[in-house]
């Protein structure tokens, strides 16, 4: 038994290590983050200078563990279809899918049968802009904001031929093609070239069956990012206030453990901390109620576009970015947080060696 958690615990500082960035903090600080199980950078990110490491869940818990807390089921968040099809007793707040471009074809989702890629150019001159995104994924990878504009075309605010857009559409595989979400005045206002998202967070409370919101940022994109928000792209991440939805500051996810904060956005010079969300208390609730729907999920990273009449869910994700999300909050603060996180990573690491009873169709 010691040898086994042993050579599991020098597994452990083998992928911090390979993972963590060259940030000087000196080689033996470095080695007792490892044993702690984090990054080399999270001293910095999380100011362990200032503050405890006891409130910050490990590195090594966020790679290794918390992809795993929805078991089999995580199949439903990396499939961006399959979730939508679970929420269908919310279809208000969901985007629109007309359906799935595969194998050069376009097959409606609503059993219109299949048609050539032509028809894509079809809706969108209907349309006006559409959304063409892999089915399954995350990290804004491979989304395509098409647009039809005066006779032309638009790809990702580039200016495309007929041909060569057709011949882009015909290239990609396994894309849904959704409606565009246009989103409420103070997001755009804030930064009008991308989508920008709320992240929300919700976890299972055991001891009184039924989800709470955890925590939430909020995404603004940049030049570099665009067309998506993503601040693994460039774009920023803002802290969000659970009481009152209100806004933080901004930060532009960091390298080698520093980072700046912004209280108005660089490009657009747009004020951000201080900016209330709209709605706030009603997308708390309706998001509740969406994760009590779905109580086989342990955990939900919820992506949503704020509207002028309310918010559409674009997407749920099974690995929620709390190195970011630890940037704006202590996570394991809060005693609701800390005892989720107690029982799940209890249940993965059970002594008695037993395997999990379902497995993923693929590998994660």
């Amino acid at each position: 038994m010691r040898c086994r958690k042993l050579r599991r615990t020098l597994k452990d500082i083998q992928l911090l290590r390979a993972k963590s960035e060259d940030v000087d903090i000196g080689f033996w600080r470095k080695c007792r983050l490892w044993l702690k199980g984090y990054l080399s950078e999270s001293y910095l990110l999380y100011s362990f200078d200032e503050n405890s490491a006891l409130d910050y869940v490990p590195d090594i818990v966020r790679l290794k563990k918390t992809p795993r807390f929805n078991r089999y089921y995580a199949v439903m968040l990396y499939d961006k279809l399959y979730f939508s099809r679970m929420l269908r007793a919310f279809a208000e707040y969901l985007p629109v899918i007309f359906g799935l471009i595969r194998d050069g074809r376009f097959h409606h989702v609503d059993g219109g049968g299949r048609d050539g890629v032509e028809c894509v150019l079809d809706l969108c001159r209907h349309r006006g802009t559409l959304v063409i995104k892999p089915i399954a994924g995350s990290g804004g990878e491979g989304v395509h904001l098409l647009c039809s504009q005066n006779g032309g075309w638009l790809l990702n605010n580039r200016a495309v031929s007929h041909a060569d857009i057709l011949s882009k559409i015909e290239t990609l595989d396994d894309c849904l093609v959704t409606e565009f979400v246009e989103q409420h005045a103070y997001a755009r206002r804030i930064y009008p070239h991308t989508a920008n998202t709320v992240r929300i967070v919700t976890m299972w409370d055991d001891e009184v069956g039924e989800p709470f919101i955890a925590a939430c940022s909020h995404r603004f994109g940049s030049k570099f990012s665009a067309p998506v928000d993503n601040c693994g792209l460039g774009g920023y991440s803002v802290g969000v206030d659970l009481e009152t939805g209100r806004l933080t500051e901004a930060l532009m996810s960091p390298r080698k453990g520093n980072f700046t904060t912004y209280l108005s956005h660089p490009e657009t010079d747009q004020r951000i901390a201080g900016v209330f969300i709209p709605g706030w208390d009603a997308i708390k609730r309706r998001v509740v109620e969406m994760a009590s729907s779905l109580a086989f999920l342990q955990w939900i990273g919820w992506d949503l576009i704020v509207t002028e009449d309310g918010f559409k869910v674009i997407e749920g994700n099974n690995y929620p970015d709390l190195k970011v999300l630890q940037l704006h909050t202590t996570l394991l603060k809060n005693p609701r947080v800390r005892r989720f996180f107690d029982r799940r990573v209890a249940a993965l690491d059970r002594p008695d060696g037993r395997k999990e009873r379902h497995k993923l169709p693929f590998r994660i």
